[in-house]
């Protein structure tokens, strides 16, 4: 029997060209590589695909983590791609490709068999003009900056993503690594400082003495390599008729030129030139099936290309310019002994198969953890697998529970120093645990059952929850405190009696212009995109009438609000604590490991339910990271106590609440509790019993939609009302939820994060916990956006999801455009079944449509939004929007979230119209850059900028927001709040103005691009005292490099005084010749013995104007010697 597995599984190798290693398990590739590491200095691994290149490279980091691991990965995307692989795996490519070039480094090499296949240019191609940059010397800075154009980078304002420079003044930052920046300061042409830097903070953080740079891909842009391509494209193509060839001929770097790679070069190689003669060939015995699947798709992908040449023009080379034939491999393969991994073997293998807990267990009619602490008993090594820290604190807990003491190993030779007779927790990616003589491996799944995905993902948090800066273009509507909406013209330099100041220039009705000085920033707000709305006329009463009517109304929706909080504050309410043995028995029903934050909000909330006061909590994570699941601990506590109490579950779709009613269901299951729905998927006879239930108390949980918010509504015993998606409900509708009782607490869930402002303002109103990180099974969704419609890309994805078993949504704005898609996609995918849905289908037939996809009967959903709002279906993991531009940013995000919730690879196509706006272009590269795991709170942030604060609070829809915009009214709404509660902070509805002539402003020496000016003269004007103002001049220079120009110093000084005069209630500042000039507010007159005081002070220079002006007299020699006389008086003015 063993000898036919190994003949139907034999590799195309001869016996004589390999050297068989039994790997009996899948995971025990990774320990056998530890092992060979000791016998070769150079290791390549070809393994199977890319996650298994994560999984090993995870593995190996905790087995050797002294040894460099380098990998090799394939280019994401499909072969003949309109889009570039993103910049981490081209950079990932070239960094090992130079490694594996060098005689000298060292460690383990590992690629894929489609990453290995890949022809690459020569070592003397790839590696010509590196460089390595040193503290001290000398550089021709526009030699430099030349020569990082060569290797790929891209200018920017500001170096955020791998690729990019940003060039102020001296300071030159670079991106060419994921983890840090680097900025490059210099003197002259003398390199004084390398120092590292946050790509979100732009602060330093460290030193280098050196930094080598290199090309960031392998399709290098210089003078031989793009006459080179003029020469080869002629030859093959022979007319420049093509998007991509057309701006490459031009010099320009564009997407999907890499397929166009073997252009650039005389001849491309394959990696058999990089590799040294002694370096290790190591195989997996599944490549084979691999390389013939991959060969397939890229010849299915080249003639597909061919078919369409005519109605979407490519220049597609033949794969064999491209890629390696199977026969190329095997020759490669062959040349040096290779080392195959195979499961097929008669060599005994050190590896065995750990213990099945779980049958034992059942076996023995006792727990796993019994099972596992036998094991301890024996005085044997114990070790459990964790995918993630946070499933390694959550298994340790388990553990502890059972009183099974774990300690944690952050290396094999920490865990073996543990000894016999414990047990250590590890980060391993195993799906099956194994055994050796004296050690027993288990994988998470061992323990606690097939519950866990499979995979761990690179999570990189977003470490800025909101940004400060709200970007302006020209042509943007705003908002300006005093005068009302205008429209943004940009920045205006001018010349005041020989002092040179910078202005933002405002344009109103009839063409009027109002210039307001830089550090008045903080008067102007953004308003939204893309409402078309009147400009103000200047000098109008209008827009001062419109505000003090809606101040009114804020002040009424503000005490409303104020008084609602107070009066749960003083209200009692019952203690909610589940019974333990069943609250224990339903977290056990959770099929996944809790994250630390989901975890802390679950304990934020149950302790909540224990305070014997209502409270009001909301839970802000992304989409798909386990906010339901706070809501069943929740409902759970409450329904399930001693006392249990009633659950309303409130949502913003009919579909969203059967989706909950199903999810709900299951998890109580078998437990006594009863949960109905109420929405229009109800007849009236049943919501008549659903509504008897609830107010006889036999229904527990109800979950519903605006139904439950009508009057005829009634609770027996109402403890807890759940507010699902409350982005979509309005101030009035979840009030009405509130005031059903005063003593019931309230859970909402937002995807949508707080802005600042909003946060403060809501001080001892509302308790916040934030989910950031998300489920150790998920993947990031690769997002990739479409020019235009690509019948290629778009066929190829629907087949793919398609022949995984799994299903596909196709979205669309408008419910007109779905019959030409429906027609286009059975012309590209006739295998497929295809169904329709949208908004103005009856209740019954969306539900009988969502039950049938949900059940495969079909392959697309093709639909309008309305799959946004928190559908949950696991096997449908790809996603297609069209005229993806026509959506909101956090309304795209959202559709986007709706995939990649399982452990399968989740896939968005966004496609965007033909003729697509300079902010939709904007929105998607914004969703194609934040492809990471918690991105939506970066998305929120961008799509605020965009379009002003979105409100949390309200309905956007209603006439308070239009009328002075989102950011403004949120401003007064805190103010309001504030002034009512006495937290007030901070009054944006006035700024002092001062003339003081000075030149103030940044000079573009200094910081070249007007947008990031702009950024940086709001925040100036944002700051609210000097320790902030001092923070962000510092965050200034290390950014731009020091020292301030004299201008800028100029406008730090001038807003420092601005903050003073403010908090004095000084609302002008005028310097002449003789002194300085100072005009209090209407309401800050000064009392007899404050006056008094002033003059014991000041003498004969100070003087009291008829119109309630201060003068204050003085020839100052300096401004230096001004700043400090202003200071002195304002904080007079103060004391006194």
């Amino acid at each position: 029997m063993q000898e036919n597995l190994q003949n139907r599984h034999s590799t195309p190798l001869k016996p004589s060209n390999q050297t068989i290693w039994h790997i009996p398990f899948p995971g025990t590739e990774s320990f056998q590589l530890s092992l060979l590491a000791k016998q070769y200095n150079k290791l390549l691994y070809i393994c199977a695909d890319e996650r298994e290149i994560e999984a090993i490279t995870n593995n190996l980091a905790f087995l050797i983590p002294s040894t460099q691991v380098h990998i090799l990965p394939a280019w994401d995307g499909m072969p003949y791609d309109i889009t570039s692989p993103k910049a981490q795996v081209l950079l990932n490519r070239v960094n090992t490709l130079t490694a594996l070039a060098n005689p000298s480094s060292t460690g383990i090499f590992i690629t894929s068999i489609a990453g290995i296949i890949q022809r690459v240019p020569s070592k003397q191609n790839l590696l010509y003009g590196q460089q390595t940059l040193q503290v001290k010397h000398k550089y021709d800075r526009q030699t430099l900056l030349n020569q990082l154009y060569e290797y790929g980078y891209q200018r920017s304002p500001v170096a955020v993503n791998i690729g990019e420079m940003a060039v102020r003044g001296h300071v030159i930052d670079i991106i060419n690594n994921s983890e840090y920046g680097i900025r490059l300061d210099f003197l002259g042409n003398t390199l004084e400082q390398i120092k590292r830097f946050d790509t979100q903070t732009q602060l330093s953080n460290g030193q280098e003495r050196n930094v080598t740079l290199s090309h960031l891909s392998e399709l290098i842009f210089n003078k031989k390599t793009l006459g080179q391509f003029e020469v080869n494209y002629y030859k093959h193509f022979h007319t420049p008729n093509y998007v991509i060839s057309n701006a490459i001929l031009e010099g320009r770097r564009t997407a999907g030129a890499e397929y166009l790679l073997p252009l650039f070069y005389e001849q491309l190689c394959t990696i058999e030139e990089y590799l040294q003669e002694d370096a290790a060939i190591v195989i997996n015995h599944n490549i084979w099936d691999k390389l013939d699947k991959r060969l397939e798709s890229i010849q299915d992908q080249y003639q597909q290309r061919q078919i369409t040449s005519k109605s979407l023009p490519y220049p597609a080379l033949k794969p064999s310019t491209l890629y390696m034939d199977k026969q190329e491999m095997l020759d490669f393969a062959s040349k040096r002994q290779a080392i195959l991994f195979t499961p097929w073997s008669e060599h005994k293998s050190p590896f065995r198969a750990a213990p099945n807990l779980a049958q034992v267990a059942t076996m023995k009619q006792t727990s796993v953890f019994e099972i596992l602490r036998e094991y301890v008993g024996r005085e044997q090594q114990i070790l459990i697998s964790c995918f993630s820290q946070g499933s390694r604190e959550r298994m340790k807990e388990i553990l502890a529970k059972h009183d099974l003491t774990a300690v944690k190993g952050d290396s094999r030779e920490e865990a073996l120093a543990i000894g016999r007779g414990g047990i250590c927790l590890i980060l391993m990616n195993l799906d099956k645990g194994f055994a050796t003589d004296g050690e027993i491996i288990f994988s998470e799944q061992d323990v606690l059952g097939e519950r866990l995905s499979r995979s761990r993902n690179a999570y990189k948090a977003n470490k800025r929850f909101m940004t400060e800066a709200v970007s302006l273009h020209p042509g943007d509507i705003v908002v300006h405190v005093d005068h009302g909406i205008g429209r943004f013209a940009g920045l205006s330099t001018m010349d005041i009696q020989g002092k040179t100041r910078d202005f933002i220039k405002l344009l109103y009705e009839d063409d009027d212009v109002l210039y307001v000085p830089v550090e008045n920033f903080d008067l102007i707000s953004k308003y939204a995109e893309e409402l078309t709305v009147s400009l103000d006329k200047l000098g109008s009463s209008s827009w001062q009438n419109r505000k003090s009517r809606l101040k009114q109304r804020i002040k009424l929706a503000a005490a409303e609000l104020i008084k609602t909080a107070a009066k749960r504050a003083t209200q009692q309410a019952p203690i909610l604590e589940a019974i333990p043995e069943m609250y224990t028995k339903f977290c056990e029903r959770f099929p996944y490991v809790e994250t630390e934050d989901q975890m802390r909000a679950i304990d934020d909330v149950l302790a909540d339910l224990v305070s014997g006061r209502p409270t009001d909590r909301l839970v802000c994570g992304d989409v798909g990271f386990g906010k339901t699941e706070v809501a069943m601990r929740a409902a759970c506590a409450v329904t399930l106590a001693d006392s249990p109490m009633q659950v309303a579950i409130v949502v913003p779709t009919t579909l969203l609440a059967r989706q909950h009613y199903y999810s709900f269901s299951e998890r109580f299951k078998g437990l006594p509790v009863r949960i109905a729905q109420l929405s229009k998927f109800v007849n009236a006879k049943d919501a008549k019993v659903v509504k008897q239930g609830m107010a006889d108390g036999s229904v527990d949980i109800v979950i519903g939609t605006h139904a439950l918010l009508s009057k005829s509504i009634v609770f027996k015993r109402l403890g807890l009302v759940i507010v699902d998606e409350e982005q979509h409900f309005g101030v009035a509708q979840k009030e009405i939820l509130k005031k059903l009782r005063n003593d019931i607490h309230v859970l909402t869930l937002s995807a949508t994060p707080i802005p600042r402002t909003l946060n403060m303002s809501l001080t001892g109103v509302k308790e916040l916990s934030l989910i950031g990180t998300p489920p150790i099974d998920r993947l990031p969704i690769r997002t990739q956006v479409l020019p235009q419609f690509d019948p290629v890309v778009v066929r190829d994805a629907i087949l793919r999801e398609h022949s995984r078993g799994g299903r596909t949504f196709y979205v669309t704005p408008q419910i007109s455009y779905m019959p030409e898609l429906a027609a286009q996609i059975m012309g590209i995918a006739p295998e497929v079944k295809i169904i329709q849905a949208h908004g103005q289908m009856s209740s019954s037939q969306l539900d009988s449509i969502m039950n049938d996809f949900y059940d495969g009967k079909y392959d697309i959903m093709l639909s309008t939004a309305i799959v946004e709002s928190g559908l949950d279906i696991p096997a449908a993991n790809t996603i297609i929007v069209d005229r993806a531009d026509h959506f909101g940013l956090t309304k795209l995000y959202q559709i986007r979230g709706r995939v990649g919730r399982a452990s399968n690879q989740g896939y968005a196509y966004l496609i965007a119209s033909d003729k697509v706006s300079e902010i939709g272009t904007k929105r998607l590269e914004v969703m194609a850059a934040c492809d990471t795991l918690g991105s939506g709170f970066s998305i929120a942030s961008q799509d605020m900028d965009m379009r002003g604060f979105g409100n949390i609070l309200g309905d956007e829809q209603s006439g308070h927001i239009r009328e002075v915009g989102i950011e403004l009214y949120q401003d007064m709404l805190q103010s309001a709040i504030g002034e009512m509660t006495g937290h007030q902070e901070y009054d944006h509805d006035w700024s002092p103005v001062l003339n003081i002539g000075l030149s103030a402003q940044i000079p573009e020496s200094y910081i070249s691009d007007s947008s990031t000016r702009l950024v940086i003269y709001r925040q100036i004007a944002r700051t609210e005292n000097q320790r902030e103002l001092q923070a962000l001049a510092m965050e200034v220079i290390d950014r731009f490099g020091a020292p301030l120009p004299e201008e800028l110093q100029a406008l730090v000084k001038i807003v420092e005084l601005k903050q003073l005069a403010k908090s004095r209630f000084v609302y002008k500042i005028e310097r002449g010749q003789k002194g300085v000039v100072f005009a209090l507010r209407p309401d800050a007159k000064l009392a007899e013995d404050v006056v008094i005081r002033l003059l014991e002070r000041y003498g004969n220079r100070l003087k009291l104007k008829p119109d309630g002006k201060i003068a204050l007299l003085g020839d100052y020699i300096g401004d230096e010697a001004f700043f400090n006389d202003v200071r002195c008086f304002l904080d007079e003015l103060a004391s006194a």
